[in-house]
This record gives structure tokens, C-alpha cells and sequence, in this order.
């Protein structure tokens, strides 16, 4: 098993069709794991599908073609282990082709009562591998499934429950009365109790020893129990006195004890016989039942017979649906391949007047070739229109399913007779008169045969008719109530004989391996024997002849699909070009401005030339300005060749295909060069356009780097020293372009210096390291090492199996890539494969790729290439190690320990005999390349769950940081909402408090300030009054003293004025001292200016 899972896994899928004869591997759909089996149908539905059978298992499932894998060697020869079993006596009621619903609901139930238990079977005949199938009984945990099926309607029995001579697995041998019937129980019983005394005689004479002698032992034989009344005999016959001898000895205790053990024996038996007369007196007692019951059996199994093959001409079996299928010739494919013979005529037209305007030379010619073509064309398309038409009607499909059922049902109902006749299977003889002639001897065969068999069935029908009438006359001859005689019942034995001879008849002629009953007559032997080598004769022919037509007939389904699927690419293709022509307007203008770009970049050069010659003259300014427009025009006239390649491609494809004068019609296009160097040659163009500086990697001045819209190139110049030379050299390269290799630098261009030119120039693609700068300067791991040579390899493989010879394998040849692939380069083509080889090349640390036999002057080989491939290989993994080359030029490797699987595989290809190398094939399978792929897949997979795991790890933890951050965001901006809420009705309640503070401080201002000015003013007015008294009362008191005193009026007023002054005074003074206590009460600024006013004022 383990074996199966490692070949499976190593060999690449199938790509093309299976075979049915082939073993092949595929993966189990409910384990997913490899096993054997074999292709029975494949391409249902127009699927890569298979419906494959596990050979080992027994079962059966449909899966994808493409990922199975051919089985070789000790997988494919062992036989399968799973052996084909069929129901013993019993044949199915139903086919797949005849009730499918039917076969397959018998299918589920046997499966429903047996799937998943143990089940106990009983063969009839040793087990056989192959298509073969062994008969057998199955018992699943006390269940006959053998019944079960043929009690359900499954199954029908094919062979009568006992006859004489089947072997030991049926029924015991029936034994006869007198009158023809048996009973099975009194069968049983005489056999069973005759078995039971032999063992007991065999017993009593192991007990009495070996004492007897040979005499005595043949007495003892002839002294066995009778079969028969008549032999019996009453009593048993005496000894005569001769026979003991009449001077004999008298008897010994020993002799008498055997005479006594004898005669026990005797009696034993003599009971035996009487219970066997007994069952037979029984059994004759009943015989009338018996015979009854035996006709009984008889009818039931001609009636199942005659349901089971029914004498209709017109039922249909395998072989009838394979002969309707085949005569129906509205649906017949192999008839309707002759109607494209006129559209592939059309085309043979067309094609031919495509040739002849290839083939033309003269321009005058063209416009009557081009008008030819044209018609040739309409008709072609026309045709084409109509058999797409008539053969998308067909039902290729639906024919195709019908078909293959059909074959797969007659190869599988026939399997003997056309194994038996593999010579008139295989034969690829056409003939439909031999198949109509098949299909009318098969339909007169069947004819004569329901014809016979009817005339059979005529006579038991007749007979039975008999026997019904006699039991009429029985049950008449029973009635009591009668009143008129009934005549008396014919010989009864006589009637049930014949009627059995009648029945047994029909069933022996009609079933192959049925045993008679009752004595039939010899000549049906003879008669049935012919029949069935008749029999066999015509359904050989019939079925080979139809298994024949039927795969002609897939074939004509296969080939009409493929006309089908051509015709319509065609169509499409011609379609476009009915009422058109190609449009080279845009072919023409790039010529043109290509025309114009080379004019102006020579100018360019040539302006640059004379600044190299005088650089006095000009300064870096002009220089680098020069330079940029040399860059453009240099840049605009690579884009140009660019599309003009592009253009040129499509040209050429419809001058291949449509337009073959459009390489006549326009000379210029060079479309006749395009297509002869496949692509390659470019006249017109040279090396101006590129900026080439020497290649940093190599000395050779043949060799340059530059680029070419973008993408790094390199351009390797091949001296022409004649005609010949150049013939050869581009032979050999337009074949090297040919080679449809993946590991090979490819081409892209060739660029002559001129019509005639000494020069060839190769333009290749650019890779930035070969092997000897890998190795040494981005130290590749060992996975990268083995990815690299197994391109290699595959490179080597495609180049050898064309008959290409490399001749220049070494490590500067082998290109790197940025993802460590590798490509095979530097081909050189101006030498033969002997004289790349002879050119050599040896590395630093001492290895020589040049193989031993190139040094003693043999040609180039195979094996040559994989000398170098091997030394290349040792060089990659040990690039800093000293290497010796030994006298014979192979490496010495006793300096290093190698890895086993890289070590045996660079000994096989470093070796001297070129016989002992390995071919590309067995490298690429070797121990080595296969351990990269399975250490690349493992490390492949374990890196990629790795990845997968960190991928996994981070995006979970990125989830669970983005998850926790919007938390704390959306936490953060809940809070500051909060926060602010708080803030701001804080905020309100503090401003309405202090609004409200300021109100009351303002009111009880405007309060305080209302008394303070009323108390000012009431002040003011008593001081007004008090003042006003005084004055009054200094009036008075000046009037009175100038009444008293008179003349002083000077001194009067003086002392009037001062104690005006000393009122004031103390009038400031009370005010002062006021102004202070309101001061010590209220200290506002706004208040003291007030006072002051006040004060001011009153002054």
C-alpha cells in the first residue's frame, strides 16, 4: 500500500485518453488515497470523466481522467485481489439497458441489507481473477440473500434445485420408487441412518484391535448389511461346516467375541432396513401427493421459464438495442461523414488556389488568381455554412452516450465470445453488406428459434390441456349431488409421465445447463448440441460484427466532431475577409516614420562624430543636449520597429492563411523573409539604434550590452567569411528558433549590416548572473542549487530528444534569473556541436567541462553534454574547493564528502565510459531530483503553513488591536462627551450662580447706593438749611451790630469773612469725616468721585 502511494505520487498524470485494457491508478473520492483499477467508459457527456472500477475493492465511482497516472512494473502485473462473484442458480430479472430504474433499486437493496456486516460465503468453484465470475451463496447474520433476492423479484432461478451428478454443493441424488416419483424426507433417512452404522461398525472395530486376518477381514466385507429385501433374506445365511473346517480346534473366548460383536453388528443393521422399509411403505402411501407435488414444481418452473424468455421476436435484448441503434439511419453518424466530403472538397479548391498565388512571381498574374480565389473563397464559406448547419441538427451527443452504452453492454453480456474471437474484433474490415448480412442470419436464427421452441411449448400446452381435463373429470367424478355417470378417469400414470416428459422437454431445450428429470429421448442430445453450436456460431458473428460497427460508428462521431469544431474556426476566419481585404495603411506610415527616424538619428551621429573630432569647439552643454535628442530619436525609432515587428506578425499570419500576395503586392513589408527565417532576419536595420557599451562579464568584443525598449539586451556579432557560412549559420539558427523550449535563451532578432553582408547580429534577452556569479555571490541555498539543474536538465532533455547537441555546457552558459531559474545560453551557431566542445572551459578551482572523449578527438554526443552537465553540477555545490583533473580528465572527488544521493548521481555522469552517463531522463528521475521535489514540496508546505500561521496570527492580533483601539477611541470620545457635558453644565450652573451673584451684588449696590445718595442728599439739605441758618444768623447778628455799632464796617466784613472761613472749615471737616465712614463701609471708587461731585458741588 505504502508502495502504491509513493509510485502514484512520483509519476506524472495521464495526458491522453485510457485505455480499458490498461491499469491505472486513482485516488479513492471517500479516503483520498491511491488504488488500482481499470477504465470502463470515459468521455461521458463530452467530461474527461471515467467511470473506473478499484480492481482490488470491487467498486465503482466516476472520476477526472486527467488526475490518474499509469500503473508499471509489479503494480500493473500483480492480479487483482477482489474476485468476481455471481448468485448461484439465479440470474438477475432486469439489466441495466433493459430497466435501469429496476437494476439499480436491486442493487441498493442488496447493499442496504448486507453493506458494512460480515457475510459468509459459499463457493462452488475455486475463486479465479479476471472478468470471470464464481458462483456462490452469501448468508449475512442468518439471512439467505440468495432467497432474499429471488423472494423480492431480484432473481430468478436458471437451474432446477436438484439434479443428478451436479458435484457435492447440491442436493442429495433422489432415488426412484416403482412408479417414477420420490419424497425428499425418506431420501434423506435411509442414507443418514446407513451412515450412522458404518460408524459404529468402524468404531466396534477399532475397539476389537487388529487381530483379524486377511481372510477374516474379507468375510467381514462380504458379511456387509443388504440394499435389498431380496438380498436380506429372513434370516442370515449359516456357515457350513466345510467352510470352519471339520477337524478345526474348538472357538477360542476371543473368536467367540468377535462372532458376538458380528452378529450385535448384523442385528443393528437388519434394524436399519426395517426403518428403511417402513419410510419406503410410507412413501408409497403417499404417492399419489408426491406425483402431484412433483407436477406441481415442474409447472412453476415452466411458468417462470416462459416469463423469464418470453418467444417475442420483437422484445428487445443487448444485441436487438445494438441492431436498432445501427439501422436507424435517421441518427446514423457513419453515413452522415460522407456529407462533408463536399465542404472539404470546396476547401481542397480553395487551398489550391491559395498555392498558386503563392507560387506566382508576376505581378501582371495576380488580379485573375486574387478574382479565382475570391469565388473559391464564397464557395468555401457557403459550404462550410451548410455543413455546420446540417451537422449542429445531429445529436452527436446524445448518439454518442447511446452507442457507447450499447457497446459497454454487449462487451460486458459477451465477454466470452469476443475474447474467444479477438482476431474478428480487431479486424478494421469495413463492411456494411457483411453487417447487414450478420444482422439478417442473427434475425433468422432468432426466428427459427422462437419457431422451434413455440412447437415445444405447443405440446405442453397440449399436454397440460390433458391433465386439466382429467382433473375436471376427477372433481366431476367427487360430486355427490350428480345425477348422470361420469365416464371413468384414462390411466393417471400414464397422463402425469407424459406430461413430465413434455415439461422436462421444454425445459431442457430451452435452458443450457438444465438436467432432465425423467427419461427424455436421445436424439434431443444430438439436436440440442447442434442447436447450441448454431447458436454460438451466429451470436460470434453477430456480436463481433456489431461490437465492430458500433466502434466505426463512435468513430464517425469523433471524426464528424472534429470536422465539426475545424470547419467552424475556418468560418470564423473567412468570415471577416468575404467583402474585405487587409489594411497595410498603418504598416506603410510606420515604414515611413521609421524612414524619417533613421534619416534624422544619422544626422544626429553624424553632428556627434564632428564633436569627438573638434570637442574644443563645443562645450558639455552641446554635449549633453545632443546626447538627450540622440536618446529620443533612438528611443522613438525602437518603439517604431516595435510595432513595426507587431504589424509584420499579423501580416505574415494572413499571408500564410488568406493573402498569399500580399508578400508580392508589397515588397517592402519583406513578409517573404518573415516567414523563410521565421522572424528572425530584419534587413534595413542596423546597431545605430542601440547605445552598445562592452559586456562587463566578458572580454570578447563580439559581445555587447544595450537596450532595447526598456528591457536589457545583449548583441553578439558572428563574422561571415562566405556565403556558405551564412547559409549555415542561419539555418541553424532559424532551427534553433523553432525549438518550442522553455530553458533555452531564445532569439529575438537577426540584423545584417547590409544585403551583403560580412556580419550577422544576434540580439538575445539579457539575464544579470550566470552560475559561477550565483554561486559566488548570493550563496544559493540547496533547494535553489536543485531547482536550477533540474531546468537545466528538462533544457537538456527537449534539446536531445530533437538530436540537438549543446557542446558548450558550463557554468558561464548558464544563465540565472531573480527567482533561481535557469536557462541554457551561448549557443554558439557559426560551429558544429564537436567544435563548441573543443573550445573547453575550466573554472578557478581546477574543473575542466570538456568530456574525455572530445579530447581523443571523437565526435561530439549525448553523452558529452551530460559530462559537462555532471562537472557543472559538482562545481555548483562545491564552488571554493580545489579540484585535481585525473589522467583519464575526470575529476578526482576523493578531496570531498559528498551528500549520498548528489554523490551518485555526479559519479554515474563524470564518468569516463560514455555508456555508464546517465540520459536526461534518468537524472530527472533520479535520487537526487526526486529528494528536491519531495524536500521542496515538504519545505514548500511547511513554509506556506508558516506564512499561513504568522498571516493568520497578525491578522488576528491586527483584529484584536483595531477591535481594542476603536474601544478605547469610542471609550475616549464617550468620556470627553461626558466630560464636556459635565464641563459645560458646570459651566452654566457656575455662570447662572455667578449672573445670580452679580444680580444681587448689583441690586444690593443700586440698593446701598439709593440710601447712600438719599442719605447724601438729606445731608446736604440739612447742611443746606444748617448753612442757610447760619447765614441768616450772621445776618442778623451783622444787622444787629450795625445797628449797634455803625462806622467799623470794614472790620465787620473782615471778621464777616472769617467766620465765613471757619464755617467752611468745619464744614470740610464734618464732610471729610463722613466721606471716611462711608469709605470704612463701601470703598468704590465710583462712590468717592461721587462724594467728591457732591461735595464740589455743594462748595
Amino acid at each position: 500500500m505504502v508502495e502504491m502511494q509513493e509510485f502514484c505520487q512520483s509519476v506524472p498524470k495521464i495526458s491522453s485518453k485510457p485505455e480499458p485494457k490498461v491499469l491505472y491508478g486513482s485516488v479513492f473520492s471517500e479516503d483520498g488515497l491511491w488504488y488500482r483499477c481499470k477504465v470502463l467508459a470515459y468521455g461521458q457527456n463530452n467530461t474527461k470523466e471515467a467511470h473506473v472500477r478499484y480492481i482490488d475493492y470491487g467498486n465503482e465511482e466516476v472520476t477526472d481522467a486527467t488526475q490518474m497516472v499509469q500503473l508499471t512494473g509489479e503494480l500493473a502485473t500483480v492480479q487483482p485481489q477482489a474476485c468476481k462473484l455471481h448468485l448461484h442458480g439465479l440470474k438477475p430479472t432486469c439489466t441495466a439497458i433493459s430497466n435501469a430504474e429496476e437494476h439499480k433499486r436491486a442493487v441498493n437493496f442488496l447493499m442496504g441489507v448486507a453493506d458494512n456486516k460480515f457475510i459468509n460465503v459459499r463457493l462452488y468453484k475455486p475463486l479465479v481473477h479476471g472478468d470471470q465470475s464464481v458462483p456462490c451463496e452469501l448468508h449475512c447474520e442468518g439471512q439467505d440473500l440468495n432467497r432474499l433476492m429471488r423472494d423480492h423479484g431480484f432473481a430468478a432461478p436458471i437451474t432446477p434445485v436438484a439434479s443428478p451428478g451436479r458435484g457435492p454443493d447440491q442436493s442429495p441424488k433422489q432415488s426412484s420408487s416403482q412408479n417414477g416419483f420420490s419424497s425428499s424426507s425418506n431420501q434423506q433417512q435411509a442414507p443418514r441412518q446407513q451412515r450412522q452404522i458404518q460408524q459404529q461398525n468402524r468404531q466396534e472395530d477399532g475397539a476389537a484391535g487388529k487381530q483379524g486376518t486377511t481372510s477374516n477381514n474379507r468375510q467381514q466385507g462380504a458379511n456387509r448389511a443388504p440394499t435389498s429385501r431380496n438380498e436380506q433374506g429372513g434370516n442370515r445365511a449359516p456357515t457350513s461346516r466345510n467352510e470352519q473346517g471339520a477337524n478345526s480346534a474348538p472357538p477360542s473366548n476371543k473368536q467367540l467375541e468377535n462372532a458376538t460383536r458380528e452378529i450385535k453388528k448384523k442385528d443393528r443393521q437388519l434394524s436399519a432396513l426395517k426403518t428403511e422399509n417402513e419410510g419406503l411403505q410410507s412413501l408409497l402411501s403417499s404417492a399419489v401427493q408426491v406425483k402431484f407435488t412433483k407436477v406441481q414444481k415442474s409447472f412453476e418452473k415452466v411458468r417462470t421459464l416462459r416469463k423469464e424468455m418470453p418467444l417475442d421476436v420483437t422484445v428487445d435484448g443487448v444485441i436487438e438495442t445494438a441492431i436498432k441503434l445501427l439501422q436507424n439511419t435517421e441518427t446514423s453518424i457513419s453515413k452522415k461523414v460522407l456529407d462533408a466530403q463536399e465542404v472539404m472538397a470546396a476547401n481542397d479548391r480553395l487551398e489550391e488556389c491559395q498555392e498558386n498565388l503563392r507560387k506566382c512571381t508576376d505581378k501582371e498574374l495576380l488580379p485573375d488568381l486574387m478574382v479565382a480565389r475570391n469565388e473559391a473563397r464564397q464557395e468555401t464559406f457557403q459550404a462550410i455554412t451548410s455543413f455546420l448547419s446540417k451537422t449542429k441538427s445531429l445529436p452527436l451527443v446524445d448518439r454518442q452516450e447511446k452507442v457507447k452504452i450499447a457497446l459497454e453492454c454487449l462487451e460486458a453480456e459477451y465477454f466470452d465470445l469476443l475474447a474467444a474471437d479477438k482476431d474478428a474484433t480487431a479486424s478494421k474490415e469495413d463492411s456494411s453488406q457483411i453487417a447487414d448480412a450478420c444482422i439478417q442470419e442473427y434475425t433468422q436464427w432468432k426466428t427459427d428459434k422462437c419457431s422451434y421452441l413455440s412447437s415445444i411449448r405447443t405440446t405442453t400446452d397440449n399436454t397440460l390441456t390433458l391433465w386439466t381435463s382429467l382433473l375436471a373429470k376427477l372433481l366431476l367424478s367427487f360430486g355427490l349431488d350428480r345425477d348422470e355417470d361420469v365416464e371413468p378417469v384414462e390411466s393417471t400414470d400414464e397422463l402425469i409421465e407424459t406430461l413430465m416428459v413434455a415439461i422436462d422437454t421444454e425445459l431442457y431445450m430451452s435452458q443450457k445447463s438444465y438436467t432432465p428429470v425423467v427419461k427424455l429421448d436421445p436424439s434431443l442430445l444430438q439436436t440440442k448440441q447442434q442447436k447450441e453450436t448454431i447458436k454460438t456460431g451466429v451470436l460470434t458473428k453477430t456480436v463481433c460484427c456489431l461490437t465492430k460497427e458500433l466502434r466505426r460508428e463512435l468513430a464517425s462521431i469523433e471524426t464528424l466532431t472534429e470536422l465539426y469544431n475545424h470547419h467552424e474556426q475556418l468560418g470564423k476566419e473567412l468570415e471577416p475577409w468575404m467583402n474585405s481585404k487587409p489594411d497595410v495603411s498603418e504598416m506603410q506610415t510606420v515604414q515611413k516614420d521609421i524612414k524619417g527616424l533613421r534619416s534624422r538619428l544619422r544626422h544626429k551621429l553624424a553632428d556627434k562624430h564632428d564633436m569627438d573630432e573638434a570637442p574644443e569647439l563645443c562645450d558639455e552643454k552641446n554635449k549633453e543636449s545632443l546626447n538627450d535628442e540622440l536618446g529620443q530619436i533612438r528611443s522613438g525609432l525602437q518603439e517604431a520597429y516595435a510595432t513595426e515587428d507587431k504589424l509584420l506578425v499579423g501580416l505574415a499570419g494572413l499571408t500564410k492563411r488568406h493573402f498569399p500576395e500580399l508578400a508580392l503586392l508589397h515588397p517592402t513589408f519583406r513578409i517573404k523573409d518573415y516567414l523563410e527565417t521565421n522572424g528572425l532576419l530584419k534587413h534595413g536595420r542596423d546597431l545605430q539604434q542601440f547605445d552598445l557599451q562592452p559586456l562587463p562579464s566578458t572580454k570578447s568584443s563580439i559581445v555587447k550590452s544595450g537596450q532595447f525598449n526598456g528591457q536589457n539586451i545583449i548583441i553578439k556579432s558572428y563574422n561571415i567569411s562566405s556565403e556558405d557560412m551564412r547559409t549555415v549559420l542561419l539555418h541553424n539558427a532559424i532551427a534553433y528558433s523553432k525549438l518550442d523550449i522553455d530553458r533555452l535563451l531564445h532569439i529575438q532578432l537577426i540584423i545584417p549590416t547590409s544585403e551583403l553582408s560580412d556580419q550577422l547580429h544576434f540580439q538575445l534577452p539579457q539575464l544579470p548572473l550566470n552560475l559561477v556569479r550565483t554561486v559566488k555571490e548570493t550563496t544559493p541555498t540547496a533547494l535553489h542549487l536543485q531547482t536550477i539543474f533540474k531546468d537545466i536538465v528538462t533544457g537538456l532533455k527537449a534539446l536531445h530528444g530533437l538530436d540537438v547537441i549543446h557542446g558548450a555546457l558550463h557554468p558561464e552558459n548558464i544563465l540565472v534569473t531573480e527567482d533561481m531559474h535557469a536557462v541554457l545560453a551561448d549557443y554558439d551557431f557559426s560551429k558544429t556541436p564537436t567544435e563548441r566542445a573543443q573550445q573547453g572551459y575550466k573554472t578557478d578551482n581546477g574543473l575542466h567541462f570538456t568530456a574525455p572523449e572530445i579530447n581523443c578527438g571523437l565526435e561530439a554526443h549525448v553523452a558529452s553534454d551530460m559530462f559537462a552537465f555532471g562537472v557543472s553540477l559538482l562545481f555548483a555545490h562545491y564552488p571554493d574547493t580545489a579540484f585535481t583533473m585525473q589522467p583519464d580528465g575526470t575529476p578526482d572527488l576523493t578531496a570531498i564528502t559528498i551528500q549520498p544521493e548528489l554523490g551518485d548521481i555526479i559519479k554515474q555522469l563524470a564518468s569516463y565510459s560514455q555508456g555508464k552517463r546517465p540520459n536526461s531522463d534518468c537524472v530527472i528521475s533520479c535520487d537526487y531530483m526526486m529528494l528536491d521535489i519531495k524536500r521542496q514540496e515538504e519545505e514548500e508546505q511547511k513554509r506556506k503553513e508558516e506564512e499561513q500561521r504568522i498571516k493568520d496570527e497578525e491578522e488576528q492580533k491586527k483584529r484584536e488591536e483595531e477591535e481594542q483601539r476603536k474601544r478605547e477611541e469610542e471609550q475616549r470620545i464617550k468620556d470627553e462627551e461626558e466630560q464636556k457635558k459635565r464641563e459645560e453644565e458646570e459651566q452654566r450652573k457656575k455662570e447662572e450662580l455667578q449672573k445670580k451673584i452679580e444680580e444681587e451684588e448689583l441690586k444690593q449696590k443700586e440698593e446701598e447706593e439709593q440710601k447712600r445718595r438719599e442719605e447724601q442728599e438729606r445731608k446736604e439739605a440739612e447742611q443746606t438749611v444748617k448753612i442757610e441758618e447760619q447765614e441768616v444768623s450772621v445776618k442778623e447778628e451783622k444787622n444787629t451790630e450795625d445797628d449797634d455799632d455803625g462806622p467799623p464796617a470794614l472790620e465787620t466784613e473782615e471778621g464777616a469773612e472769617e467766620e465765613e472761613v471757619d464755617i467752611n472749615q468745619n464744614m470740610e471737616a464734618e464732610i471729610k469725616k463722613e466721606k471716611e465712614e462711608d469709605s470704612e463701609q463701601t470703598p468704590s471708587v465710583n462712590d468717592d468721585e461721587t462724594v467728591s461731585q457732591g461735595v464740589e458741588s455743594s462748595l
